[in-house]
């Protein structure tokens, strides 16, 4: 009993795992559900285009059996017609099967190609056996409907507009020259059969052109979430790595270097730990309640406690902005105060914010020894924070500087977001 235990165990992994493999969508790798990557909207947004033209099909293939099958029964039998919708059922099959496991309409010339030969031919043989009289009814030709839809696989599978029409033309013209093919002189009551062969023609090029703007707005609508797809992940990574920049100092503080440090420095650095801690504590949770202006800036302040800083603020108590203008806004101060922590650490600092009703405006102003800006490299701090990710949301940072003459930096940022 114990030697069957294990084989039976192996018997059951192995038939869970073809399991999932038989059950896994093709073209998916193998692994987990969250090691796959996610299907973009464009390739869902073909296999929706296959889906449509298999679910015409179908329709209007069964709609042509049914209405041969009740003129068999009521008149006469009628086993060319009813012969030829079977052969185009079986390459149906075998065509809509083939788009469905590619998952895409576009770029299916040939299946296109094999699709109309397939029911026009059909379709010749029929109308060649049929009195001219009853050419246009869809007891004799029900192979005219399902034709319909090879004018929609066209507009889904081509690029072009043009190119659709040009293959409906195609069609057109085979079902007028079989409609026509027969006496030049047709008998009185049927004269207007040209007439209303043209009309029923004009049907697939408007089957193409219908198809192939559907296809067009799909597909657009795809690429456009896609494109915003990349946008967010982009947008959630610079956030993230503005937030892992925001940590790299402390990360980088060494226990024994702290261990070494006087009192009051390290004092200083403990609070700004605690205080950093809050600050990714409340972006990991993103509770979205945002507080006002005033409070998040001494916070702020409160991490350079190294520097003399006097803080002047020129908005009404309780003023408030959207959240990620604010959060931005907070991290470019403190990057800019980070950096004249890093390189005057004696200069004297003015913190300064005022607004009106459509931006907020903070100034950070110190007395350091300056630099030139056209001659200086900048780091991800002043490209990416008081750059970049300012611009994302409407706002800009100027910094203004020379040798001996200090260094302001104005941060701007729209109140509220679009």
């Amino acid at each position: 009993m114990s030697l069957g235990q294990p084989r039976l165990r192996r018997i059951w992994t192995n038939a869970s795992g073809a399991w999932r493999c038989w059950d896994r969508p093709s073209g998916s790798p193998a692994g987990t559900d969250h090691d796959q990557p996610a299907v973009s909207a464009r390739a869902r947004a073909d296999r929706t285009l296959a889906i449509w033209f298999v679910t015409v099909r179908a329709f209007f293939l069964v709609q042509t059996a049914v209405g041969l099958s009740v003129r068999s029964v009521l008149f006469s039998p009628l086993p060319v017609p009813l012969g030829c919708l079977c052969g185009v059922a079986l390459v149906s099959v075998a065509v809509g099967a083939r788009l469905i496991r590619r998952g895409a309409t576009a770029g299916c010339q040939r299946l296109l190609l094999l699709d109309a030969v397939s029911i026009l031919l059909p379709m010749i043989i029929i109308i060649d056996g049929t009195p001219v009289e009853d050419r246009l009814t869809p007891w004799s030709n029900g192979l005219f409907t399902v034709s319909m839809s090879s004018a929609l696989l066209a507009g889904f599978c081509l690029r072009t507009l043009s190119g659709a029409l040009l293959a409906g033309g195609a069609l057109a013209a085979c079902y007028l020259s079989a409609i026509l093919s027969g006496p030049a002189s047709l008998p009185s009551p049927w004269e207007l059969l040209p007439a209303e062969a043209a009309v029923n023609a004009c049907a697939y090029l408007e089957h193409a052109g219908v198809g192939w703007a559907l296809a067009w707005f799909v597909r657009r609508l795809a690429d456009r979430a896609d494109t915003a797809r990349s946008r967010i992940r982009e947008l959630e990574r610079n956030r993230t790595r503005a937030t892992v920049h925001d940590l790299l100092p402390y990360l980088h503080l060494c226990p024994e270097g702290l261990a070494q440090a006087d009192e009051m420095t390290r004092t200083a650095l403990i609070r700004q730990r605690a205080a950093k801690y809050r600050q990714i504590q409340s972006f990991v949770d993103d509770a979205g309640s945002t507080p006002d202006l005033d409070t998040s800036l001494s916070e702020v302040v409160g991490l350079h406690r190294r520097l003399r800083i006097e803080s002047a603020s020129g908005l009404p108590r309780g003023t408030r902005c959207d959240r990620d203008g604010l959060e931005r806004l907070l991290r470019a101060v403190d990057t800019v105060l980070a950096n004249i922590e890093q390189h005057a650490p004696d200069a004297n600092v003015t913190v300064r914010t005022r607004g009106d009703p459509e931006t907020i405006v903070a100034t950070v102003h110190d007395d350091g020894p300056g630099f030139d800006p056209a001659r200086t490299r900048f780091g991800y701090g002043l490209t990416q924070i008081l750059g970049h990710h300012l611009g994302e949301i409407g706002g800009h940072a100027t910094v203004r500087s020379g040798r001996g003459h200090g260094t302001e930096v104005t941060i701007r940022v729209p109140r509220r977001l679009p």
